[in-house]
């Protein structure tokens, strides 16, 4: 049985896309979704350059919400958001893990 379905999110038409797809699914099987944006730590290429500013974090932690996840919202699924620092692919699969997913999109 399919109850956690974890999707990535980053403002693309492939993105939303995956996310109108989750969506879909959550409602026919009555799951949950947890859409991820996983940004990539700005120090892994230029060591330099401080972490992100926090209002940028926020920003996309807003657009995330706000702009990305609503077409879980239109379609009336139960999700949550989150925003974490890595590797996108590895970091999917990270939280994939970490919440016990049943799918991954």
């Amino acid at each position: 049985m399919i109850s956690k379905i974890v999707v990535g999110a980053d403002g693309s038409a492939g993105s939303r896309h995956a996310i109108e797809w989750a969506a879909g699914r959550a409602v026919e099987l009555d799951a949950e979704v947890l859409a991820v944006l996983v940004i990539r730590p700005v120090g892994e290429f230029i060591m330099d350059l401080p972490p992100l500013p926090g209002n940028v974090v926020s920003g996309l932690r807003e657009a995330l919400e706000q702009i990305w996840c609503k077409p879980l919202r239109d379609a009336g699924a139960k999700y949550r958001s989150v925003v974490v620092e890595g590797d996108p692919g590895s970091g999917l699969l990270e939280i994939a893990d970490q919440e016990h997913a049943d799918m991954l999109v």
